[in-house]
Formats: structure tokens, sequence, C-alpha cells
């Protein structure tokens, strides 16, 4: 009788252990996972009936801010500035969920950080709010610029702080209001985001860093950096032929200069000059693909650009030129795909 006392009091205190496991990953490993789940409004009736940190420019104009209003939820997203900035600060929507900074700097946002949540405990007698504001580096003179000069076409343009690398203008066009998604609740909400998701236009879409656009001569950058770093081309060799056209191997299709003009000469000729023709040549048989791969992907193709916003494109750069076909005496292996590395070499 005593074995069998002991044996179901190993047996219980095993179950309270493995239930005590369970409430652990449930409640702390998992908590984030369950907050997340679309399906649990609780988290965000908590959310909306509080407000939420304020999304501002560099200068501290404000993007994005919560405002109070008479509904079952006391607080909606507001947009100040309507379209100026809604590719990056997205949208926070109860029915539709979040996009943008909205969505990667949510638990900033919310005041749901570590040290958000301790600044929250330590003002707890002070009634001190814990939500926590996001500062862009986007500069609204120059994103009001950026739009201007755009002028209503189709595209994008970005702007750089050279010394720094922020992104100081990003300005997509078609664009659409976020506060036409966050102040519409239920079906409302649905029915506007259904007819911009129809739009032929694609407003919902950043043309700045969901879209990818081939490179253009800008890409002879990258081709002149593979040469340099591969050592297979220096400030003095080699001296491309002055052509008007390049034709790789294994092909009768040449690679023309801008407006047939004679084109050639050492690196920093060329590359002043922008010649079709030596890039092309300097890819297909200075370099061949090895080289031209690395120094794309250190460049950052292949991945997605280091950028916090959500869903950006990931650009690509060719990795597999074919089976090898020769390998002439001083120059790059030949493959069978040679001709479109040429073609890459010039962007």
């Amino acid at each position: 009788m005593n074995r069998q006392i002991k044996i179901l009091g190993i047996v219980i205190m095993l179950c309270y252990f493995a239930a005590f496991l369970k409430l652990n990953q449930i409640q702390v490993l998992q908590a984030g996972a369950y907050n997340d789940r679309p399906e649990n409004t609780r988290a965000q009736l908590r959310d909306f009936n509080k407000p939420r940190g304020d999304i501002v420019t560099a200068e501290g104009e404000i993007a994005a801010t919560s405002v109070v209003v008479r509904s079952e939820l006391r607080y909606q997203r507001a947009y100040p500035e309507g379209e100026l900035f809604a590719h990056v600060t997205g949208y926070y929507s109860f029915r539709l969920g979040s996009t943008g900074v909205e969505r990667v700097y949510n638990a900033e946002l919310t005041g749901r950080t570590p040290s958000l949540q301790l600044h929250e405990l330590s003002g707890f007698f002070a009634d001190q709010s814990s939500e926590g504001d996001v500062v862009l580096t986007l500069r609204g003179q120059v994103q009001r610029a950026a739009r201007d000069a755009l002028g209503g076409n189709n595209g994008s343009v970005v702007a750089l702080d050279p010394r720094t690398g922020d992104i100081i203008a990003m300005y997509s066009n078609p664009t659409y209001d976020p506060n036409v998604i966050s102040a519409n609740q239920g079906e409302e909400a649905v029915d506007v985001k259904t007819l911009l998701d129809a739009a032929p236009s694609k407003p919902l879409l950043s043309r700045a860093y969901q879209e990818r656009y081939f490179p253009g001569s800008t890409f002879k950058i990258v081709t002149a950096a593979a040469g340099l770093t591969s050592n297979k081309v220096t400030e003095t060799t080699p001296d491309y032929p002055v052509v008007q056209s390049y034709t790789p191997p294994l092909t009768t299709r040449p690679i023309k200069n801008f407006d047939g003009n004679l084109c050639g000469g050492t690196l920093f000729v060329i590359l002043q000059k922008s010649c079709n023709s030596s890039f092309a040549q300097m890819a297909a048989e200075t370099l061949g693909p090895d080289p031209m791969i690395a120094a794309a992907e250190a460049a950052g193709f292949n991945d997605a650009p280091p950028i916090d916003l959500t869903r950006p494109a990931t650009s690509v750069y060719p990795t597999n030129f074919g089976s090898l076909v020769s390998t002439p005496e001083g120059a790059a292996p030949v493959y069978e795909d040679t001709p479109a590395l040429a073609q890459t070499g010039i962007g």
C-alpha cells in the first residue's frame, strides 16, 4: 500500500510539474505569439483603450498619433499629414491590424518593451503612461520636396544623408490616406481596404522598397568594385578598346553604347563615360561569374534591404550562368550564359 501511495504521489508531482512548465511556456515564451493572433481581440481591445505612442519626424513633426473617440474603442490612430508619410508609418486598424512602422515598432508604441514596462512600474503611483514614441529619420520638408518633385507621376523618390546613410525622404506614388482605414471600424474598414487592394495602381504598395527595378548604369559601380577587389582590374589595366559595341562570346547580338557612341579606355575613363561596351567585356571576359556574384552580394543583392519596414522586396542577381563551355587563355572562363553575364555588367 505504501509503495502505491508513493507512486501516486510521484505521478501527481510530475503532473503538477508538467502543468507548471506548460503554464510558463504559454504565459512567458509564447505570450507574444498569443497576443499577436488575429482572433485574440482581448489584446486588441486593451491596446485600443489606451493611448499609443506618436510617430514623429526627425524635426518632431507628428506623422501618427492617438486621438480620443466616442465608440466602443476609446482611441484610434490619426495621421495629420494624410498620405505624406503613409508608406512609412503604415496604418493601425482594429479590424485589419497594422503595417509599416506601426507594425515593426508595435512593442515600443504600446509600451511593451522591457525598458518601457519598467518605466511604467516605476511611475505606477504617479499615473505615468508607458507608451513610447518612435522618431523617424525622415524630414518633413524633404519629404514634401520629394512629393512635389514627383509631381503626381507614378514612381518613388528616396533621399539619403550621405554622411550617415539616414533615409531623409521616402515617398511613393500612387499613395493612400491611412486615415480612411484607421478611422473606419468593422466591415467599413474591410471595404475600404478591398477597394485599395483592387485598384490597378496598387496604392498600398510602396514603390520605394516593395518593388524590384533594374539598377541600370548604377550597377557599373558594382562591376568596377568586382574588378578592383578581385585584383583583375586596376587604374591602368585593362585598357578596353574604343568601340561602338561589344559582342559577348556565344552570341551574335552586340551590346551597344548609348546612342552608338565610341567608348573605351581604362577604369576611371570608362566609369566616367559609362561605357556599356567596356563594362560588358569586363564582366564577361575579365572577371567571369564568381567575382561578379561576390561583388553583387556584398552590395546587398540577393537579400532584402536593411530597412525596418514590412515586406521589403529582395533584390536579385543571378548565381548560375550555366555549364562551363571553354577556358580561353588570358580571359575568364566562358559559360553557357556568358552573354547574360555581360549584360549584367552594365546593369
